[in-house]
């Protein structure tokens, strides 16, 4: 399995659990739950996106403009 895809399922499972933390925790440790497991998804998202795989014509874009 490719590593973008990988990331993405983390972060879909880090906003599950934030989800889930809304109905389970108490008011304070519920914010900081929360407040985290957001910003741990919305990370593997963006590292997710990051690695994804650039098609042949993106590539060949990047290199007629080296040239």
């Amino acid at each position: 399995m490719r590593s973008n895809i990988a990331l993405y399922i983390v972060g879909i499972l880090f906003f599950v659990l934030a989800t889930i933390s809304v109905v389970m925790y108490t008011e304070t440790t519920r914010i900081l739950f929360i407040a985290s497991t957001v910003v741990l998804g919305i990370l593997s998202f963006g590292l997710g996106h990051y690695q994804k795989l650039k098609t042949k014509n993106e590539n060949n874009n990047i290199n007629n403009y080296l040239t």
